[in-house]
């Protein structure tokens, strides 16, 4: 508990059950220290690029089945 200065999140949220990403943002507080930093980095979501929020949902014809739902999460910026 409270071990890590900093965690990193890089492009893997979209890959991940909404049930997933939960426990994983609460293991990261567990983990974190206080004043720590989390650095998470992934794909856009709806609303990032209002012109691209119309095709957005092509993406998950790659083999992407998480993200559609991904991104209309509110990830509370």
């Amino acid at each position: 508990d409270a071990s890590y200065d900093a965690i990193t999140c890089v492009y893997l949220f979209h890959e991940l059950t909404q049930e997933v990403r939960e426990k994983i943002v609460n293991e990261m507080y567990r983990v974190l220290k206080p004043g720590g930093m989390v650095v998470f980095t992934d794909s856009m979501q709806l609303g990032d690029r209002p012109e691209l929020d119309a095709n957005i949902d092509a993406f998950t014809d790659f083999n992407e089945p998480n993200y559609s739902d991904y991104v209309r999460t509110d990830l509370g910026a």
